[in-house]
């Protein structure tokens, strides 16, 4: 089972503005919304690929119901977390060149709250997977997915973490199982700019002797590098295709990655970059025909560097 953590869910409402003018009345062209948050996503498609899965995470309010609602009307398992006070969030998706967002803060999470998201998820059983992506409120305090992570190897439970900045320093020591970064990460996390992919192949060996075993480094329209637990080094390039939108692109490659289980390493990179493209072709997270409609155009732009 493939337990999901978002932290600070949403509903995203997206609007496509015939254009933008501060200080002026915009109009729309069209509006939709939908659930939001990393973690709800990788469950998402996820369920999509047939693979059992739940998402957990702290909701509130009426915007939480609907994250609920919405969620179950496509057929997600979630055991969510209800909150005494506030409301999840509602994010703003402006469509357009570029896309811009507008993500809002959230609630405010109590301490007596933490506890007891803590103690949902030292109740999930050995041999189970939780991912950990996306941001982490602020009433959480720094380094909070670092403290979940120590109690959940003891318990046995492989964990992938999909954070920047402090939360990723401070999480690989504790062995993820999977981190993905994107180039801007990588690069903040060593530093100085990998402008070579000598370079990006470096930054991945860092991390993975600080204690990731698997390092997905997604390079945008460019591509990804991929190095395996058992050290060997893929590469696949931009995938071919119509993007429409990125959003929920990096998550959904860490679904396909996860799809595959423990099997070939080369299945399982070739099955993250057809999601994670499928999703940029889409106007919404994939299904799985366009996920493998990707996979079998794609399927030889997969390279083992030696």
């Amino acid at each position: 089972m493939i337990f999901t953590l978002t932290l600070n869910p949403s509903i995203d409402y997206h609007m496509d503005p015939l254009s933008l003018n501060y200080g002026r009345t915009n109009r729309s062209r069209q509006e939709s919304y939908t659930y939001g948050g990393k973690g709800i996503n990788v469950s998402v498609v996820l369920h999509r690929l047939g693979v059992d899965t739940v998402a957990l995470g702290p909701v509130g309010g009426y915007t939480g119901e609907e994250i609920r609602r919405l969620l179950a009307t496509e057929g997600v398992k979630t055991d969510f977390l209800p909150l005494s006070e506030g409301i999840s969030r509602i994010n703003v998706k402006l469509s357009g060149h570029p896309e811009t967002e507008i993500n809002a803060n959230g609630p405010v999470i109590t301490a007596d709250e933490r506890d007891a998201l803590v103690r949902q998820l030292l109740e999930i059983g050995p041999g189970n997977t939780v991912v950990l992506s996306g941001s982490v409120p602020g009433s959480l305090g720094t380094g909070f997915y670092a403290k979940l992570m120590q109690p959940l190897n003891e318990r046995r439970i492989r964990i992938v973490l999909d954070a920047s900045g402090g939360e990723l320093v401070r999480g690989l020591d504790k062995n993820p199982y999977l981190v993905k970064p994107n180039l801007a990460e990588a690069e903040a996390y060593i530093g100085h700019p990998l402008k070579t992919e000598r370079e990006q192949i470096y930054a991945m060996t860092v991390m993975q002797s600080r204690g990731a075993k698997n390092v997905i480094l997604s390079r945008g329209a460019a591509g990804a590098l991929y190095l395996s637990e058992d050290g060997r080094l893929f590469r696949a390039d931009g995938f071919r295709g119509h993007v429409v939108h990125t959003v929920g692109a990096g998550d959904s490659m860490l679904a396909g990655f996860l799809s595959v289980g423990d099997g070939d390493p080369r299945e399982a990179f070739l099955m993250a970059m057809s999601a994670g493209s499928a999703a940029a072709f889409s106007a919404g997270l994939p299904d799985r025909d366009g996920i493998m409609a990707v996979y079998e155009r794609e399927k030889a732009n997969i390279t083992e560097i030696k």
